[in-house]
């Protein structure tokens, strides 16, 4: 086996791996039920398992929040070492995405969006 069939096995390797990362990172499927918990009033966060390819890889998961009734928005996909957080303050919901890595504390990564709870009743979404 010469030294070139082995460098392009490796990008071919590197090359799949990636393309896996790029779909489950746009993949808002809603098939395999995770967990599911209020977040404030009414509103729940429900979780789906998005991805498990193996030892190797961690999980992906995607979350939605919803009232089951008026609504359901695709909050975005993250991984073990991430999460999101949910605050609410009167009509609003604040979504924070953390970094959860490691034994330290929680912390922000970003802030994604604020929802108005009576918007997200009116318009009706459901992705």
């Amino acid at each position: 086996m010469n030294l070139n069939s082995c460098i392009k096995g490796i990008i071919a390797i590197l090359i799949a791996y990636n393309a896996l990362l790029i779909l489950a990172c746009n993949n808002k499927s809603k098939i395999k039920f995770f967990i599911s918990n209020k977040v404030c009033n009414s509103i729940i966060r429900e979780k789906y398992v998005v991805g498990s390819w193996g030892a190797l890889t961690a999980e992906t998961y995607s979350d939605y929040l919803t009232d089951s009734i008026n609504f359901r928005v695709f909050i975005g996909n993250h991984g073990e070492d991430e999460n999101f957080q949910y605050d609410c303050v009167k009509d609003s919901i604040y979504v924070i995405k953390l970094s959860i890595k490691g034994l330290e504390k929680a912390k922000a990564i970003d802030t994604l969006k604020v929802y108005s709870i009576i918007e997200l009743k009116r318009n009706r979404i459901f992705e």
